[in-house]
């Protein structure tokens, strides 16, 4: 069983000018069992770079293992609008490849204070080929609208 979501992480401490504090999805791999409190977590991991906000995670596995978080990503100190992004995570592993599936366009700022985004994403391995994995995610078109956008990823 595998799960995800959004946390606090500073990535770059730093004691001069203020630390960035950055969105980042942490998840899990977890071995249930019978009895809650017998279940595992086996290992876990974090996606996220510094001075970038990522969040809204969704997750699903290929047939090998491999573990695929699909996120939102985007860094005003970086320029990044934006954009649909995808980790991939080895059998065994917690280092995670990034992969940037389509970039934001420009700055999304629909309206003033709070603002919808991220509740049109989710991941499924292909039934038929089960080394694909297709993702659902959005990003930034104008300033004012989003767009959806369907990709299929592969770990190879």
């Amino acid at each position: 069983l595998f799960t995800a979501h959004t946390v606090f992480r500073d990535f770059q401490p730093d004691t001069v000018t203020g630390a960035y504090p950055e969105a980042a999805v942490r998840w899990y791999e977890i071995d249930p069992a019978a009895m809650l409190k017998n279940t595992v977590v086996v290992r876990r991991g974090i996606v996220g770079a510094p001075e970038v906000d990522v969040g809204w995670p969704t997750v699903a596995t290929d047939s090998t293992g491999t573990l695929f978080v699909n996120y939102s990503r985007g860094s005003a100190p970086l320029g990044e609008f934006l954009s649909a992004w995808v980790a991939t995570i080895p059998p065994g592993s917690t280092a995670a490849t990034q992969l940037l599936v389509h970039a934001g366009l420009t700055t999304y700022d629909a309206i003033q204070g709070p603002e919808r985004w991220g509740d049109f994403t989710a991941i499924n391995r292909d039934p038929l080929d089960g080394q694909n994995v297709a993702t659902f995610n959005q990003y930034a078109s104008t300033a004012t609208q989003w767009q959806q956008f369907i990709a299929v990823v592969t770990d190879t």
